[in-house]
């Protein structure tokens, strides 16, 4: 683990437990992954969840898009680095980057956060962050985190109920598993063809005993839209490309 100039760096490995077929690492950890490391930054930073909280200020993730360019194995030691960018509006902005042992990079990730209050997750200005963060605003990745994601003609795809297993210490579905319903629900052919971008909006938060309506558009170009509600809620866009 590592803290130098505003990026924070630790060396993981891949376990089997979180990769699916071929030995590849699935969608879902890779969120987590990214998930963990923006954590763990404001932790040596001196911002632990639990100080946040006694703050009366949390990061929620707003939006997300992945670029896999080589997608990890079990096995694999990745070098993983996150930095804070800035802020724009309401949103905080953070960049990841996976490499391997060589410095050959293989995933990358950018995430738009929005501060919220821990009780009632009502959406705060920057401004009521109560210290400061170290900013990298001269590195980005190749891919931004807002995506065009439109459905023209929407399929009703099926029900999910959320499960107790599903939720977090925010008491809402997890970012990560939002990732594995979308590869549940795909028509597109993900047995034979890797998913090579992923990006979601996060519009609304579901909790424990509702239901997601989901559906679904599929492209020629092996792009698969997927939307899901909670009543007339839209819950969240995602979009996967093979």
């Amino acid at each position: 683990m590592n803290y130098q100039d505003g990026v924070f760096e630790r060396t993981v490995r891949i376990a089997y437990y979180e990769c699916g077929q071929e030995n590849k690492i699935k969608l879902s950890n890779v969120l987590r992954h990214t998930q963990e490391i923006a954590s763990r930054h404001l932790d040596v930073q001196g911002y632990s969840y639990q100080k946040l909280e006694q703050l009366g200020t949390v990061f929620l993730l707003s939006r997300l898009a992945v670029k896999l360019w080589d997608i990890p194995r079990a096995g694999e030691e990745l070098v993983e680095r996150t930095w804070a960018k800035g802020a724009k509006g309401a949103y905080f902005l953070r960049d990841c980057t996976f490499l391997d042992k060589e410095g050959r990079l293989k995933v990358e990730v950018s995430t738009m956060w929005i501060l919220v209050d821990p009780q009632t997750h009502s959406v705060l200005k920057p401004s009521s962050l109560a210290f400061s963060i170290d900013m990298r605003p001269d590195l980005s990745v190749s891919i931004p985190a807002k995506q065009k994601i439109k459905m023209a003609t929407p399929e009703y795809y099926g029900h999910r109920p959320v499960r107790f297993s599903d939720i977090d210490c925010n008491h809402h579905i997890n970012n990560a598993v939002y990732a594995d319903i979308c590869c549940d629900f795909a028509h597109a052919n993900l047995w034979e063809k890797d998913i090579r971008v992923f990006a979601i909006h996060f519009a609304h938060e579901a909790k424990f005993g509702e239901d997601l309506a989901v559906f679904g558009e599929q492209s020629e170009n092996d792009t698969q839209l997927i939307l899901a509600k909670t009543g007339e809620n839209v819950c969240f866009e995602a979009v996967l490309m093979l």
